[in-house]
């Protein structure tokens, strides 16, 4: 079955950071970014086998935190 988070950003390119009032943003993945979101951070998604990953990247490119979604 069809994940509509997915499908709506379908082709997204990784490499652009993704708003956080983008639509196609989970409710919960917001919320958790949202809890340790500083103004220089960039949040990026990245598909995977088990669904879609949801990077929190700070302002020198390293990883903050990983959040997933099935």
């Amino acid at each position: 079955m069809p994940n509509p988070d997915v499908d709506a950003l379908a082709g997204w390119d990784e490499e652009v950071p993704v708003p956080l009032d983008h639509p196609a943003l989970p409710e919960g993945i917001r919320r958790a970014v949202l809890a340790m979101w500083r103004p220089t951070d960039n949040l990026h998604r990245v598909p995977c086998t088990m669904g879609v990953e949801w990077w929190l990247i700070d302002e020198d490119g390293e990883l903050v935190e990983g959040f997933w979604q099935e």
